[in-house]
């Protein structure tokens, strides 16, 4: 069997289905579904598939809407239509739309088709090498920019770490919308702070309070992320997103245009939100305390991701408190006390997410010099995602689910 995938062959005659299958059974793996509903129940049930080949005329629904329902269903699948001479005219509207790989008339020579799958197959396995690479090369670019905040200000990347599982608590749910993007912008939320000087970040941070002129520093460093991440291809919205973040959620009333924009506002409002619920709850205040004085301030947060917040509930409440050794620590677990070393240099101070470069550096550091062990370290229930773990292609978020990003007049 062809190990790029299965192939499901829809057609409301039997018929007709099997000849298709006979065609492909020495090469390829294929299932058949008699008419559009069978269809669909075999791409929730037994998906995903490959290819998926549909007559233009069916019963209850035609082939068109019937493969526009596979393409939001997986839009990795190819879609191959299979339609009489008289319908050719519809069925070549339907490939200018893009949701149709290619057609082929009926009766279709079984070379011909045998071709035509062997072609949709390659489209396939191509454009899911293109959207792995992108996957990866993206992947890699947000985790290398975060290890560099991690050396150069371990208490902004501490921030950040944290600000992210409180972006994807309010992008929960966010029906096929480009989750990746708010992942991002929350992991990278803090890379402005590169730019600024020691002393005014960590007191920003350690909320000591800062000056008049040290907040007017402090608070550009969104727009210097913003600078260099719109230099990265596919971060052009991301970057918006974390540009925006010290805008209150009353003023996007008149800058939000399209769904793109709505999708930049959206990330932008949690990227705000989160910041800010991460500055009361270094204050002292609970989770709960936290969000209801955010409901006071109307003009400020949107109130739709504060609910997701309420509703999530604190992500970091059922982290433990536990002993490890050097050899134990990894990625995401927090310190619990100043890592030391037996010379007196701090490595980590208390409540420092580990990064990679902090790792190594407490690794080299007790193999040579010694440090004294276990070290107490807050733990997750369940282990931290990579840096955008899910980038994945999606599709366009739905128009109602953006509505909220803009508040009412």
């Amino acid at each position: 069997m062809n190990s790029y995938g299965r192939v499901l062959l829809v057609d409301d005659e039997h018929r007709v289905l099997e000849g298709l299958r006979r065609t492909l059974q020495s090469e390829f793996d294929s299932e058949i579904a008699l008419g559009p509903e069978q269809g669909l129940a075999a791409m929730a049930n037994a998906g995903p598939f490959a290819v998926v080949v549909s007559d233009l005329r069916m019963p209850v629904m035609d082939g068109v809407q019937f493969l526009s329902k596979v393409k939001a269903m997986s839009p990795d699948s190819v879609r191959v239509m299979l339609t009489g001479q008289a319908d050719i005219y519809a069925a070549i509207g339907a490939v200018n739309d893009g949701a149709i790989f290619r057609f082929l008339t009926k009766p279709c020579p079984p070379m011909i088709f045998h071709r035509t799958i062997s072609a949709a197959m390659e489209q396939h396995r191509m454009a899911r090498a293109e959207r792995d690479l992108l996957r990866n090369t993206l992947t890699g670019a947000v985790t290398t920019l975060t290890e560099i905040l991690g050396v150069v200000h371990p208490e902004a990347f501490g921030h950040s770490f944290r600000i992210k599982r409180h972006v994807m608590r309010m992008a929960e749910g966010w029906a096929s919308g480009d989750q990746w993007h708010f992942e991002v912008a929350g992991a990278l939320s803090q890379i402005g702070c590169i730019t600024l000087p020691a002393d005014i970040c960590g007191k920003a941070f350690a909320g000591t309070g800062l000056t008049e002129d040290e907040q007017r520093i402090f608070n550009q460093h969104p727009s210097a992320a913003a600078e260099f991440l719109k230099r990265i291809p596919r971060f052009e919205s991301v970057a918006q997103m974390i540009a925006g973040q010290l805008k209150p959620y009353g003023d996007f009333r008149e800058d939000i245009a399209g769904l793109q924009g709505r999708l930049i506002a959206a990330g932008a409002q949690m990227l705000h939100a989160a910041a800010d619920l991460e500055k009361l709850r270094r204050k002292g205040l609970s989770w709960e305390s936290a969000i209801a004085s955010m409901r006071v301030r109307e003009s400020d947060y949107n109130p739709k991701f504060l609910d997701a917040l309420e509703r999530g509930g604190d992500p970091f409440a059922n982290w433990t408190t536990l002993p490890r050794a050097v050899a134990q620590l990894e990625l995401s677990m927090v310190a619990d006390q100043d890592i030391v070393s037996r010379t007196g240099v701090l490595l980590a101070g208390m409540g420092e997410q580990l990064s990679l470069p902090s790792l190594e550096r407490i690794r080299r550091v007790a193999a040579h010099a010694g440090l004294d062990e276990p070290i107490r370290m807050r733990v997750p229930a369940q282990p931290e995602p990579a840096p955008a773990a899910s980038l994945r292609r999606v599709n366009p978020p739905e128009p109602q689910l953006l509505e909220h990003a803009c508040p009412a007049q």
